[in-house]
C-alpha cells in the first residue's frame, strides 16, 4: 500500500477524513498526520509519503506555502489540497504548484476517491518507471555479453549512435536540471543525481540554460570525453562523474558548475579514485567544504584498510 500524510490544524477535520474515505479500497494507508506546516515538513522526513493532502487555509504556514516547501524537495509526493473555500484563485494556485485535486469541506468520498484512483495510477507508474532505471544502471554499468546487448537495443531504439554522432556522458546532483538537456536517454543514479547521454549541439544548449539558471546552488554537472562505443560507456560515466566533483577544487557555494573532462585537477581525480577504492562516497558533501578535511578522512580510512591487509596476510 501506497502511504498518506494528513494534514490540518483542526485534529477534529483529520478525523472526519480518516472515517469518511475507505482508503485501502484505493491502496492507500494513513501513515500519519500533522497540525502544521511545520510538522508536516518534520514527518515528509519521517514517514517518505507518497501522497500529502493538505488544508489550504492554516495559521503561520498555509498550504499553498507548504505546497511550495515540498516542491523543493527531490522525491516530492503526489498533493491534494482540502478547502472550505470555493474560491478559484486558490484552486488556480494548489493546481499551478501541480496539485493533483482541489476538494471542498464537507468532504465527499467518492470525488476523493476519483483522485486516489488517478494518483495510484501514477504511482504505479513511477514504480514501473523506476524498475527500468535500476535494470538500465546496472545494464550500463556492466561489462557482460547480455548487458551489452540489452544496451545496445536501447541505444537503437533511442536513436543514439556513437559512430557517425558526436556523444558525451552527463552526470548531475540535480534531477530536474536535465530536462534541459534533451537528451533521449535519461535515467536517475541515486538520491539527487541523473545520467543522461547528448549530442554536441545539445550540450552547447544545456550549458546556456545552466549559465541562465536563477537557481545555481546546488546544480552540479560533469561531462565526460566523446565515447566513441558502446564499451566506453560505463567509462564515460565514471568520468562524468568524477568532473561532477570538481565543486570541491571551489570555495565559493552556488556558482552552478558545468565541468567538461580534461579539466579536473590530478588531485581531484586521485581524491575520487582513492574514494572508489575504498567503497564509500566520502567526497559528497556540500559545496565549498574544504577538500582539507575529505583527504584527511580518506587517508585515514586508507591506512585502516592497509593495515587490515596486513594483518590478515
Amino acid at each position: 500500500m501506497y502511504n498518506i500524510l494528513l494534514v490540518d490544524d483542526e485534529k477534529l477535520v483529520i478525523k472526519s477524513l480518516q472515517a469518511t474515505v475507505n482508503w485501502a479500497k484505493y491502496g492507500f494507508q494513513v501513515a500519519g498526520f500533522a497540525l502544521s506546516a511545520q510538522e508536516a515538513l518534520e514527518k515528509l522526513e519521517q514517514l517518505k509519503p507518497q501522497v500529502v493532502i493538505t488544508d489550504i487555509k492554516m495559521p503561520h504556514t498555509t498550504g499553498l506555502d507548504l505546497l511550495r516547501q515540498i516542491k523543493q524537495r527531490a522525491p516530492d509526493p503526489y498533493c491534494m489540497v482540502i478547502s472550505g473555500y470555493a474560491e478559484f484563485e486558490y484552486a488556480q494556485q494548489a493546481l499551478s504548484m501541480e496539485a493533483v485535486g482541489y476538494c471542498l469541506k464537507p468532504f465527499d468520498a467518492e470525488e476523493i476517491g476519483r483522485y486516489l484512483e488517478r494518483i495510484r495510477q501514477r504511482l504505479d507508474e513511477d514504480w514501473r518507471r523506476d524498475l527500468d532505471h535500476i535494470r538500465l544502471l546496472d545494464a550500463v554499468q556492466s561489462s557482460s555479453e547480455h548487458a551489452l546487448q540489452y544496451m545496445d537495443q536501447i541505444y537503437r531504439e533511442k536513436a543514439i549512435d556513437f559512430k557517425t554522432d558526436t556523444i558525451f556522458a552527463v552526470f548531475a546532483n540535480h534531477l530536474p536540471s536535465l530536462t534541459w538537456l534533451n537528451s533521449p536517454l535519461t535515467f536517475w543514479a541515486g538520491y539527487h543525481k541523473a545520467i543522461g547521454f547528448c549530442s554536441q549541439a545539445c550540450l552547447e544548449q544545456f550549458e546556456q540554460q545552466i549559465k541562465l539558471s536563477s537557481d545555481k546552488t546546488s546544480l552540479h554537472v560533469g561531462v565526460s570525453r566523446q565515447i566513441c562505443g558502446p564499451e566506453q560507456v560505463a567509462a564515460a560515466i565514471r568520468e562524468a562523474r568524477r568532473c561532477a566533483y570538481q565543486v570541491f577544487c571551489h570555495q565559493s557555494p552556488g556558482t552552478g558548475l558545468l565541468t567538461r573532462a580534461g579539466t579536473c585537477t590530478d588531485n581531484l581525480v586521485l581524491l575520487v579514485e582513492l574514494d572508489r577504492i575504498l567503497g564509500q562516497d566520502a567526497v559528497e558533501a556540500q559545496p565549498g567544504q574544504a577538500t582539507s578535511a575529505n583527504w584527511q578522512a580518506l587517508l585515514e580510512r586508507l591506512l585502516r584498510r592497509i593495515t587490515a591487509d596486513f594483518m590478515q596476510n
